[in-house]
């Protein structure tokens, strides 16, 4: 059991960190609430996971038996800050997601529910390195917060099924359809996850997370959607900007058909041939290009043009 949870992690966390990277990229690309509050709550959820499997090989290996209590401490420590900051990452991305009306106030509420979460986190931590925590407040304070974390994961399957129902067929309907099927699928798993200990449930499973396959399967996901963006969406969109460009400095058909063999690498004399022209006729052409374009080198047009990789010509 230990060996497939270990490939489970394996592949989890390194599709998942190519993931991550991605995400990082596309909010440089492009500024868009929806991907940034997406990057807050991976980088959570990747931060949870990758201090849970750490956690977990310490058990593993016996490690726990070194009279050492700080690495365990600091080590869970670390995975609770990662489930405060969830508490305010998972709505912060379903309310961006949906475009709900009244996110900004809301997004304020969970924002300081996970800061006084924290901020108890701290003292409960504080008062186990001085040896003075009474364990009942320990208990209900992690029932208390795996229970908000749950919460918030039934919350957001109703939400998405609210909002799938009201949107036309689109791209980004269709990742809230897939957000309301991935969550109601494994949402067994997350209460497993959240609560089996506490409850003394499958002891068996003690050490495998539900939410790993969750992850990888999102991190899979999230590449393909991402990649098919910009692969299908961003050369027509890169194409539509050209189109309006061409329009603004009053290029030609024909000097349209001459600036997009240029963009192809092609000499004077080939594009003549492709477009059945003679070159003086094809050299006249790109005179008056520079003219409207007020520049004196092929490379310039295409700047000029925005004509690149991503162009659909």
């Amino acid at each position: 059991m230990i060996y497939i949870q270990s490939i489970i992690y394996v592949f989890a966390i390194s599709i998942g960190s190519c993931s991550l990277l991605l995400c990082f990229l596309v909010d440089k690309l492009y500024s868009l609430e929806v991907n940034r509050s997406h990057k807050v709550f991976f980088t959570a959820l990747t931060g949870l996971l990758f201090g849970d499997i750490i956690l977990n090989y310490f058990y593993w290996f016996g490690f726990h038996k070194i009279e050492d209590k700080w690495i365990p401490l600091f080590l869970n420590f670390g995975v609770n800050i990662a489930q405060c900051a969830l508490v305010y990452a998972i709505p912060l991305f379903i309310l961006s997601l949906v475009g709900f009306k009244n996110r900004i106030t809301l997004f304020l509420i969970f924002k300081r529910l996970s800061i006084s979460l924290f901020a108890c986190l701290c003292l409960v931590y504080g008062f186990k390195i001085f040896n003075r925590l009474n364990l009942s407040f320990d208990l209900s304070y992690f029932i208390i917060l795996d229970l908000i974390l749950f919460i918030e994961v039934i919350w957001s399957i109703f939400i998405c099924f609210n909002a799938q129902k009201e949107m036309s067929d689109s791209f980004l309907s269709k990742v809230i359809k897939i957000i309301l099927v991935l969550c109601s699928f494994f949402v067994v798993g997350f209460f497993i996850d959240l609560f089996r200990v506490k409850l003394g449930v499958f002891p068996q499973l003690e050490s495998f997370r539900f939410y790993s396959i969750f992850y990888l399967l999102w991190s899979i996901i999230y590449c393909v959607s991402v990649y098919k963006l910009i692969i299908e969406k961003l050369p027509l969109q890169q194409a539509s900007n050209t189109e309006s460009l061409f329009e603004s400095f009053n290029i030609t058909e024909r000097e349209k058909d001459i600036a997009k063999q240029i963009a192809k690498g092609l000499s004077n004399a080939e594009i003549g041939e492709a477009l059945f022209i003679s070159e003086y006729t094809v050299k006249r052409h790109i005179q008056n290009i520079f003219g409207k374009l007020k520049v004196t080198n092929r490379i310039s047009i295409l700047k000029k043009l925005e004509i690149d990789s991503f162009n659909s010509f």
